[in-house]
Order: structure tokens, then sequence, then C-alpha cells
């Protein structure tokens, strides 16, 4: 399970999840707009400074071309723990 801290207007978030739906990936973004989502990211990340922030099983990998790389490098496919 993929989650993605965005926030509207963010080409990257937009690509994140456009990348995550296009593997088939189950994924859920969660709004740093909400104080709820962005306290979240602030426990995990706490010198947070730009989004999308991704994490994979709870793993944080980084943003959006680190996703990619993540998936190239492990062969992550969506299903089962590939950490």
């Amino acid at each position: 399970m993929i989650t993605i801290y965005g926030k509207s207007g963010c080409g990257f978030c937009a690509k994140a999840t456009s990348f995550a739906k296009s593997r088939n990936f189950a994924y859920e973004y969660k709004s740093v707009e909400t104080s709820k989502h962005m306290e979240e990211l602030k426990e995990a990340i706490p010198d947070v400074r730009s989004v999308p922030q991704i994490f994979v099983y709870g793993k944080h990998v980084g943003g959006y071309q680190d996703l990619i790389s993540y998936v190239e490098n492990t062969g992550y496919t969506g299903t089962g723990h590939s950490l």
C-alpha cells in the first residue's frame, strides 16, 4: 500500500497519483491541506518542507522521482510487502 501526502496544485503530487493509478497500485492520497494529515506527516518527518512525500507500507521512500526509482529498483508490484 502506498500513501501519498500532497496538496492541490502540486504537479509532482498529481504525477505520483497518476503513476500509482497507471500501475494499479493500491494507494491512499492524504491532503496536507487538512490539519490532521499535515500533523501525521510532521510526526513521520518533523522537518518536512515539500510534497509529495510518499510511503510504501509505512516506509518513507521520498518524492515522486524516488517512488519511480523505488518501483524500478525493487520490482514493486503492489502486492505483498516488497521492502
